[in-house]
């Protein structure tokens, strides 16, 4: 099983704690996603094509630096973020992806 969690409300709740631990106890491969500031120099930006590759093929959505306005609010950014591509295509991508690295001896 694997598990993609991030809270996005500020620190973690005790039960989202609570939830990490159950998760990693179990043995469950899980991202801890890394928590920034929100702020233009990390909110939006593609690092690299490789990362971009990357969140274009999950259907992730970002937008491009140069599109990010500092004068919106972050609910304004929250409100656009659509995850229903990567939801409903999450699972199978993942096993593709998987299958690349194993082809290409990465994993």
């Amino acid at each position: 099983m694997s598990v993609n969690f991030r809270t996005f409300y500020g620190l973690l709740s005790i039960d989202e704690k609570h939830f990490l631990t159950y998760s990693a106890n179990r043995g469950y491969d899980f991202i801890e996603q890394t928590e920034y500031k929100f702020s233009p120099e990390n909110a939006a930006d593609i690092i690299d094509s490789r990362i971009e590759e990357l969140v274009r093929y999950f259907n992730l959505p970002f937008i491009k630096i140069q599109d990010f306005d500092d004068n919106k609010t972050i609910k304004y950014y929250y409100e656009l973020a659509d995850y229903t591509a990567f939801n409903l295509n999450y699972k199978e991508k993942y096993i593709r992806y998987q299958d690349f690295l194993r082809k290409n001896k990465i994993l």
